[in-house]
């Protein structure tokens, strides 16, 4: 009843970009493919390596603040995510052209400062390094800044 027919697959015709046959595809005897990436050099490094450490060591941010602006509950958050991990990446998805992020950041301290004054007092947050154009601030704890720049000092 069915009939089966059997095709043979040649990579021509897997490949659109492949020439037809009797020719070698350009792809398999091409020596140049990749090589462009070879020689350029990777992005330079906005920090010293201790920080680029650090930075590289929390992967996302724990800690986002909107359009709405900084609230006590960001403040208390990033306190509690400080006294936990050591290290915390915060993302302010808010701009203006007035503030810069790095004044954003000293404005989530001093309402941690405002909130909590006992638990900010413990922790001693600081901004240990910030990258404007992803919008994001690394903060830590005085104890984890210590051990991040020992470690590069080893």
């Amino acid at each position: 009843m069915f009939q089966r027919s059997l095709h043979v697959l040649r990579p021509s015709m897997l490949l659109p970009w492949a020439q037809l046959e009797g020719d070698e595809s350009e792809m398999a005897s091409d020596d140049s493919y990749g090589k462009d990436l070879e020689g350029s050099s990777p992005r330079p490094l906005n920090f010293d390596p201790a920080r680029e450490a650090a930075w590289r060591s929390v992967k996302k941010p724990l800690l986002r603040l909107g359009s709405a602006g900084i609230q006590d509950s960001h403040a208390n958050s990033l306190l509690e995510l400080l006294m936990s991990h050591g290290l915390v990446k915060v993302k302010f998805n808010m701009h203006s052209k007035d503030l810069t992020l790095k004044e954003y950041a000293n404005m989530l301290m001093e309402r941690a400062n405002e909130v909590r004054p006992t638990k900010y007092s413990q922790v001693k947050p600081m901004i240990l390094a910030e990258k404007e154009y992803q919008r994001i601030v690394l903060f830590a704890s005085s104890s984890a800044a210590g051990e991040a720049m020992s470690a590069s000092q080893k």
